[in-house]
């Protein structure tokens, strides 16, 4: 056991002192420490010199866990593991709900001066105040309902991820409207689309039917069993 180690008052008093610092060069900005406790004494007897000669001679090595450093072992996308996973955090509904905090919400507009918002969905209001933004990320599918509004609509909770037939038509509309290139996806509403060919079919060309020429599409692939990549670079050539 290491016993912790304290800071002076006199550093504490240092740290506080950057931020009035901070706040004298960005008189727009407010920085809010997180807590005046949030200090680091080992971090600072880290210095460039130091980490320059730990390279050079080849000092202070860490030691992994074998079965943490298996260069063999790799989890990928698509791999059972990663995606049992994967689904076990898009199930957690404290996930979804993270980005709409009002306490995270409120140290953005902060540090950015600027309104936050959430999820891709918000697009044309990013279009209409006017934001640099070179292109935008559409999900064709709404996943993260507020748990509320859904339980009101249903009555009751899905189990899985909500994925509503209307949700495509909801996002086009929008990307027709911006006038800068977005790229859309889950066009295929996560593999729920891809039961046989011609439902895969009619999900590209209403994507391709419904965005600008400027615009694209992004579809994962899993060509495992199937060429997949041959198979969504036809239809893309097809309907685009």
């Amino acid at each position: 056991m290491m016993k912790k180690k304290q800071l002076s008052p006199e550093e504490v008093e240092r740290q506080k002192s950057r931020f009035k610092d901070w706040q004298k060069t960005n008189p727009s900005k407010t920085f809010i420490p997180a807590s005046d406790r949030a200090q680091c004494a080992y971090m600072k007897v880290t210095t460039l010199p130091k980490v320059l000669r730990s390279i050079e001679n080849n000092q202070y090595p860490i030691t992994v866990d074998a079965g943490i450093a298996a260069p063999e072992v790799r989890l990928r996308e698509g791999d059972p593991v990663y995606m049992a996973a994967y689904d076990e955090i898009q199930r957690l509904e404290a996930f979804h709900a993270l980005a709409h905090q009002e306490p995270l919400l409120a140290a953005l507009r902060s540090l950015f001066g600027e309104e936050v918002l959430v999820h891709p969905r918000n697009i044309a209001r990013v279009e209409d105040s006017g934001w640099e933004q070179d292109f935008y990320m559409t999900c064709f599918h709404n996943i993260r309902r507020d748990s509320g509004a859904v339980r009101a609509g249903l009555g009751d909770l899905p189990v899985d991820e909500l994925y509503l037939q209307g949700d495509p038509k909801r996002m086009t509309t929008v990307v027709r409207q911006v006038s800068r290139p977005c790229l859309g996806f889950k066009i295929l509403a996560a593999g729920r689309l891809c039961a046989n060919r011609a439902s895969m079919d009619r999900a590209f060309q209403f994507a391709y039917a419904n965005i600008k020429k400027t615009d694209g599409v992004i579809v994962g692939m899993f060509p495992i069993l199937t060429d997949e990549i041959g198979e969504d670079a036809a239809m893309a050539r097809k309907y685009a």
